[in-house]
C-alpha cells in the first residue's frame, strides 16, 4: 500500500508511549531479547533526523553502537 501526503497520522499519547517503554524495559530486563530495526526507512527521508527510529534507538541505548551517519 502506497502512502501519500494525505495519509492520516496518529500521534501516541504520553501514557501510550510510557506504557510501551515500560513493556520494552521489562522485556529487555527479563529475557534474552534482540532489537531489529530498519536504520533508514523511506519515511525517514522527509523527516527531521531527531524524529526517526534511528535517533530514538541511539538516545534510548547510548552505549550501543548505532551509527547515526545521516
Amino acid at each position: 500500500m502506497a502512502l501519500t501526503k494525505n495519509t492520516n497520522k496518529r500521534i501516541e499519547t504520553k501514557a501510550e508511549v510510557d506504557s510501551y517503554l515500560a513493556k520494552l524495559h521489562y522485556a529487555l530486563d527479563h529475557s534474552q531479547v534482540q532489537v531489529h530495526f530498519i536504520k533508514k526507512r523511506r519515511v525517514d527521508y522527509e523527516k527531521n533526523p531527531k524524529y526517526t527510529n534511528r535517533y530514538t534507538i541511539a538516545d534510548i541505548f547510548p552505549d550501543e553502537s548505532v551509527n547515526l551517519g545521516y
